[in-house]
């Protein structure tokens, strides 16, 4: 009987070893492979920010900062940020940024968070605008590139300029997209904007509430990571290359604005617009700002002309009259039906 309990009680402790150790021993691999794996992302998020960098460098835009902490322990945040900044090199414009950090996700290690806190300060030619918001937070999913871009920001507040309720962005790349595919869309982003008040005192050309505003945008081709940004995108360019603007609604008052068109930039990058769009206000929208001085008298003279032997009503009770005309910008002339109803100066180098 002593044999069988002392037998019963080796077995059990023998069992019990075994387990402990394998337990043990796959808590001390998670551990190490929790370390190593973190250590491989900070490598590739350095090595990735500094890429980067340069191709910003490549538009003339720079990043800056006072401080920056990356962690190689899991389950902290990966990088933190100190007053940083986004600027340009030759104009006088920066997005100031007291505080940001980014985290992994615990569950999904391919999904990262990039805060941005609730405070920034845009400077454009030496005047400071606060921005406020309810906190931005970036999601990414990224597989060697990004893949996936998800915000949704809201309350946003430009002290003395405007208020946003809303904005939604998402963007995604298209895995379908072959190296060398032409006119196939490798990327798609969607941007929706709901109650724009722009401040009482400004001086706006139309009614100082933007209810809504979507769209959506495939970029045509693929940009190619080779080497300067610039020859990447001219490279783009040269092979058909341009951004399909698949759906645009706007609305305004008095203007209701729905769309679809095309976004081509020349050999200087110089964009060039196309909208095919149908509208109820449009003539009416022309006429206000024709007497504001907002745009040109007689390209605007001219065009309500057209637009009037073809405009119609939807409704016997609306009135706002429909018409169906193209919109375009190009070498800074806005134009419809295309008469120039607006030149801009482009604003000068510093």
């Amino acid at each position: 009987m002593n044999k069988k309990i002392f037998s019963s009680l080796f077995c059990f402790f023998n069992r019990g070893f075994w387990i402990a150790a394998v337990l043990s021993f796959a808590l001390v691999f998670g551990i190490f492979y929790g370390f190593f794996n973190r250590y491989q992302t900070a490598r590739f998020f350095q090595k990735e920010t500094l890429f980067s960098i340069n191709r910003l460098n490549d538009l003339y835009l720079d990043i800056a900062y006072d401080k920056v902490k990356i962690s190689y322990i899991p389950g902290t945040p990966l990088a933190e940020f100190e007053n940083l900044s986004l600027y340009s090199m030759t104009d006088k414009i920066s997005l100031n940024i007291p505080q940001a950090k980014i985290t992994p996700s615990l569950l999904h290690p391919s999904q990262y968070i990039v805060s941005l806190g609730k405070e920034q300060t845009l400077t454009w030619k030496d005047k400071k605008y606060q921005i406020q918001n309810n906190g931005i937070e970036i999601e990414l999913q990224i597989n060697g590139n990004i893949k996936t871009i998800l915000t949704n920001i809201q309350q946003i507040e430009v002290k003395n300029i405007l208020k946003i309720q809303e904005i939604k962005i998402a963007s995604r790349s298209l895995n379908s997209q072959k190296e060398d595919a032409a006119y196939t869309p490798s990327h798609e982003t969607y941007l929706e904007m709901d109650k724009l008040d722009f401040d009482g005192l400004l001086n706006y050309p139309l009614t100082s509430r933007l209810d809504h505003l979507y769209l959506k945008a495939r970029l045509i081709g693929k940009i190619n990571k080779k080497g300067n940004l610039l020859s990447d995108i001219r490279d783009w360019l040269g092979k058909d290359g341009y951004i399909d603007i698949s759906s645009l609604t706007l609305n305004w008052k008095p203007i209701l604005l729905v769309g679809r068109g095309s976004l081509l930039f020349n050999e200087n990058l110089s964009p060039r617009l196309h909208l095919s769009t149908s509208s109820k206000g449009m003539l009416s929208v022309i006429d206000d700002l024709q007497k504001k001085n907002f745009i040109e008298s007689k390209g605007a003279f001219v065009t309500k002309i057209i637009l009037k032997s073809k405009a119609f009503k939807l409704k016997s009770e609306d009135t706002e009259l429909a018409v169906i005309t193209p919109i375009d910008y190009r070498d800074g002339r806005f134009a419809i039906e295309n008469l120039t109803v607006k030149t801009l100066t482009p604003l000068p180098r510093q």
